[in-house]
């Protein structure tokens, strides 16, 4: 996927021996992302729009002036067309006040944020999930695949609502339901834990189709 963007998802080298994977030598875990994602949120961060430990007075401010007084104060500039586009999608010449009073620059940016995503009623969102997993088997090459795809109703019920809030209200209504025996605090990766909530997943039409071929 050469047009897409990646970057480590967090530290990944625990999940090697959860998977069994300790005989792996390179062993990445990434996110992808749309090209321009990294540098647009890099600027971000530098010009400290991201920080939760300095307010910002709204009263008055514009949106443009949001962007332009923090890249100024750090000398950045609107280096490059890619960079140019999303600040102008953002807000770079919005003569909209933003008027909420005091509150951290990363409050400030989300808010920013989510006004701008904000979905409309109609809108519908789309969760795809791949995995693609190659491996030798005495002696052959295999290549597994598994898919997921999740469709979102409308603007409340999103496929993103849905992939997140349906497996922690499934654990809960197990855990009320006294289906489990573990004490203490846990990660889905016991079977004791993911079989039952996938499963229950299924009947809400959430499920990973694998499939495998030699290659």
């Amino acid at each position: 996927m050469p047009d897409l963007a990646y970057y480590p998802n967090r530290d990944s080298l625990s999940y090697i021996p959860l998977y069994g994977l300790e005989g792996a030598e390179n062993f990445l875990r990434t996110t992808l992302r749309y090209p321009g994602f990294c540098t647009g949120w890099s600027a971000l961060v530098k010009a400290g729009l991201t920080r939760d430990d300095v307010e910002i007075d709204t009263d008055g401010l514009s949106v443009s002036a949001f962007f332009q007084n923090a890249f100024s104060a750090a000398g950045l500039a609107l280096d490059n067309p890619s960079l140019q586009e999303q600040m102008l999608y953002l807000g770079w010449e919005n003569p909209a006040l933003i008027n909420r009073g005091k509150m951290p620059a990363a409050i400030v940016l989300q808010q920013i944020l989510e006004d701008r995503w904000q979905l409309s009623p109609t809108d519908k969102d789309m969760v795809v999930m791949v995995h693609e997993i190659e491996y030798v088997l005495a002696g052959k090459k295999y290549l597994t695949t598994s898919q997921l795809v999740v469709k979102g109703e409308d603007a409340l019920h999103t496929a993103m609502a849905k992939t997140v809030g349906l497996p922690l209200g499934i654990a809960a209504r197990l855990q009320i339901e006294g289906k489990w025996q573990l004490k203490g605090l846990h990660i889905p990766v016991l079977p004791d834990i993911y079989t039952p909530v996938l499963a229950a997943l299924e009947q809400e039409g959430i499920q990973f189709v694998e499939s495998t071929k030699a290659i």
